[in-house]
């Protein structure tokens, strides 16, 4: 039974690895941003809702919450031989493995793993600016953040990651510095240079949904 489940895990690694935002370099804030704001104490309504992405990922955003689920899609005749669908559940030969099950003609559609992205707490803080959302994160002693932005049905995930970035920022923002190594950027923007920052175009890299519900 080890092989099904390395065989359906890893299908799901591999989608996982490629919406993963792993960076060359990374952003490091002394406090959330932006600073001087009032932190949010729910999502904005507009914000709320669910957003599909083309490899098979949902995210869905509450209140309070941020998550996303995965659901990996395998040809029927692939996996009725670990397995038995029933009832819109796919159970493994040994029962040790259920998932929520979908089937479309020859594809059954599996719900792998679901990943809570944000969920307000002292480690994890919400400010609204320019109509965009600054998710910050603590990390040890320091914030990194994630840009929330929706334009009618498109919502865009922003990282900063990459020497470009930095580049672009360092005319923009006074208190900026990068290591030797160019790894680690330590930033602290006055609200203004925030501002700015928002404005900039084609900084970071942009996660894409759809919004459907």
């Amino acid at each position: 039974m080890k092989k099904c489940l390395l065989f359906i895990l890893t299908g799901f690694l591999f989608a996982s690895c490629k919406e993963t935002a792993k960076g060359e370099t990374d952003f490091f804030f002394d406090n959330p941003q932006p600073i001087n704001d009032s932190e949010l104490s729910t999502i904005p309504t507009k914000y709320r809702g669910q957003y599909n992405q083309e490899n098979q990922t949902t995210l869905y955003i509450t209140d309070y919450i941020i998550f996303k689920e995965s659901t990996m899609a395998y040809h029927k005749s692939g996996i009725d031989s670990i397995g038995t669908l029933k009832n819109g559940k796919f159970t493994t030969n040994d029962n040790s493995e259920t998932f929520t099950a979908e089937q479309k003609g020859d594809s059954v559609y599996l719900k792998m793993f679901r990943d809570t992205l944000f969920s307000f707490s002292p480690r994890q803080k919400a400010k609204h600016i320019n109509g965009q959302i600054v998710l910050s994160y603590k990390d040890s002693i320091s914030w990194y953040i994630k840009i929330l932005s929706l334009e009618k049905d498109s919502l865009k995930i922003k990282f900063l990651m990459s020497r470009n970035d930095y580049t672009k920022l360092k005319p923009l923002v006074t208190n900026i510095k990068i290591n030797s190594d160019t790894t680690i950027v330590n930033i602290n923007p006055t609200r203004r240079e925030f501002r700015k920052i928002l404005k900039t175009k084609d900084l970071g890299y942009d996660m894409k949904y759809k919004k459907v519900k």
